[in-house]
């Protein structure tokens, strides 16, 4: 499916040039137009003009609402962020961790089953399914899978380092 005449208007007129991915079966159409005064227009299929370059100069794709793995046996789905708030869902196999870090958004993890040894500050604390808990804002913290775990983390403000648009 192509994008509409007036979106290749805007791209052809804010000097985009749309690049193939290599690392990414999605590729852009080099497809010119033949037609009388669309004939320098450039045709961008949806899911390829969804491509981003990184600061690493690879290509990606939006993670929004897909399955993306984290660590190993960790896998997470990023849910659609509001202005200052995002959730994402995460599972662990028995055994499997998010590594130690800090951030400056404050945290709230809700345990959807399972139980996560969550160390915070060199703290342990366990929370079982139906539980949360608190991560404030710069606090080191990780977590630990006890057993086959899912888990729904809340952020404010939205994890841009998280977060493909």
């Amino acid at each position: 499916m192509h994008i509409s005449i007036y979106k290749r208007m805007s791209l052809a007129l804010m000097g985009v040039a749309p690049k193939k991915c290599p690392n990414s079966s999605m590729h852009v159409n080099w497809r010119r137009q033949t037609h009388s005064k669309n004939a320098n227009l450039i045709d961008v299929d949806r899911q390829s003009f969804l491509n981003k370059k990184t600061d690493r100069g690879e290509c990606e794709m939006s993670n929004i609402g897909k399955w993306e793995n984290a660590e190993p046996g960790v896998t997470r789905k990023i849910m659609e962020p509001g202005a200052a708030l995002m959730m994402m869902e995460v599972h662990f196999e028995a055994g499997a961790e998010g590594y130690e870090h800090a951030h400056p958004h404050e945290q709230m993890s809700y345990c959807l089953k399972g139980r996560v040894e969550f160390t915070i500050d060199g703290e342990k604390t366990v929370i079982a399914a139906g539980e949360t808990i608190v991560i404030p804002s710069g606090a080191r913290h990780g977590a630990k899978a006890l057993e086959p775990s899912a888990l729904l983390d809340c952020f404010t403000p939205v994890r841009e380092d998280l977060v493909r648009r």
